[in-house]
This record gives C-alpha cells, sequence and structure tokens, in this order.
C-alpha cells in the first residue's frame, strides 16, 4: 500500500470545467471522504483516479505509478479500484459470475496466492449467500450495491474509490452499507475514498473531508472539526453539525 496524492486536478467535458485545481491526499490505511452537492465535481474526481476520464491538466500518483498515464484495466490492477455510483451489475449475470469478474485481473496467480474470494465476500454481505444464483436484473438496489461492493472487493483493492454507496436506497439499507464500510475503514487492510451526500453516515466512517463545490475543493479538514464550524455546516454540509 502506498499514499494516493492529487495534485492540480482539471478535467473538462468539451468546454465545460468539471474539476479545477483539486488538490488531495489519501495517506496509506486511512478513510476520507469528498463531500458537496450535486453538480460539485465528486464522480469526477473518483472517475479521473479510476482513469474513466482523462484530465486536462494535474497529476495523480500512487505507490510510484503516475495514474494519469496509466490505462484504465492496469489501475485496477496495481490496486485502485472504483465501485460506481451506477453500480453497474450485469444483469444477465447471476450474482456469483458479477462477483467472479471483479477478480478477473487476478486470474492469472497461483491457486492459493491469497486474497479475496467469493466466501470472503459472503462473510461481509451474507445475505449474498443465498442470492448467487440469482440474475442481476432480478436483484434490490441495496443487493445490487452488496454486489457492487462485493465486485470491488473481489479486486483485491489498496484504494478503494466509493462514488455515492447510499444514492436511491432505503435508510435501513444505507445504515447496513456503511456498518460493513465503518469495519473495512477501521481494519486499515485499504484506503478508502468515498464521495457522498449523507454527511451523517460518511462522517461516521472517515477522518478527513474535502468539501467541493463547482468543481473546487473549498475547505477541507478532519471531519470533527469541519462538523463543529457551523459556517461551513449551513453553507456545504446541509446544515449537519455534531458528531454521526
Amino acid at each position: 500500500m502506498g499514499d494516493l496524492e492529487v495534485r492540480d486536478l482539471t478535467v473538462t467535458y468539451d468546454d465545460h470545467v468539471a474539476v479545477q485545481g483539486v488538490n488531495l491526499d489519501l495517506p496509506s490505511g486511512e478513510a476520507r471522504v469528498l463531500l458537496g452537492p450535486n453538480g460539485a465535481g465528486k464522480s469526477t474526481v473518483l472517475g479521473a483516479i479510476a482513469g474513466r476520464q482523462r484530465p486536462r491538466e494535474g497529476s495523480i500518483q500512487y505507490g510510484g505509478h503516475d495514474l494519469v498515464r496509466t490505462r484504465k484495466h492496469e489501475i485496477a490492477r496495481v490496486g485502485v479500484v472504483l465501485c460506481p455510483q451506477e453500480r453497474e451489475v450485469f444483469g444477465a449475470l447471476s450474482v456469483r459470475e458479477n462477483l467472479e469478474l471483479g477478480g478477473y485481473i487476478h486470474r492469472r496467480r497461483p491457486p492459493g496466492s491469497g486474497g479475496t474470494g467469493i466466501a470472503d465476500i459472503v462473510e461481509i454481505f451474507p445475505k449474498l449467500g443465498v442470492l448467487m444464483d440469482r440474475p442481476g436484473y432480478s436483484l434490490s438496489g441495496g443487493e445490487q450495491q452488496m454486489v457492487a461492493i462485493g465486485r470491488a472487493l473481489m479486486a483485491r483493492p489498496e484504494v478503494l474509490l466509493l462514488d455515492e454507496p447510499s444514492a436511491g436506497l432505503a435508510p435501513i439499507v444505507v445504515s447496513g452499507i456503511f456498518d460493513v464500510l465503518r469495519d473495512i475503514a477501521e481494519s486499515k487492510q485499504l484506503s478508502i475514498l468515498i464521495a457522498e451526500q449523507n454527511v451523517p453516515k460518511a462522517f461516521g466512517i472517515t477522518s478527513y473531508a474535502y468539501v467541493l463545490s463547482n468543481g473546487r475543493v473549498h475547505h477541507e479538514g478532519p471531519t470533527a472539526e469541519l462538523a463543529d464550524d457551523p459556517a461551513i455546516a449551513t453553507a456545504y454540509l446541509g446544515g449537519y453539525g455534531g458528531a454521526a
């Protein structure tokens, strides 16, 4: 594992500047959050780190790798894996097949070489154990999110990028998902960068936050300090204040 460093990141779509001059750090083993409203640039930052968008300017470094110059599938191979907001569960494939796709990049590793397997994912998400033969299209939103996170973990990430894991889910399902993410974060076996609008849940699993607005980082700092700043909470965090 290593530190992820993003410097002066600018990403454009045609003539539209989606993010500009973004700087952030993700130290090894830490969990940090990108906060901000829809359109703030959170998904674009994660997409650029994962190789889905090509930056116009800036650098992204991880473990000695220049991710801007690395192809998307190679970024996953070096340990940086994105769980997208759209979940992208393959409807015609079973839960098992969807999960197995996450481990595809490690198919050349010899048996017994270690890593995350189906049994490990079922231990994390027990409900998936009875859904293994169900096709993706038949799953609820919460079940699809479990599959999406499980598939990302099957890729044995060192850095896990999570884009709006609470989006479109019922509160009770969100609580279950974040309980799992908290356990993963507390294990410190990987680094987590999460883009999220659910401030209480995000603050419950992260130690440091970047607040984005209009494609720029307007504030950053330990989550406890940001939550206790009334001006920031009112302007950027939907009025949230206090411990999660």
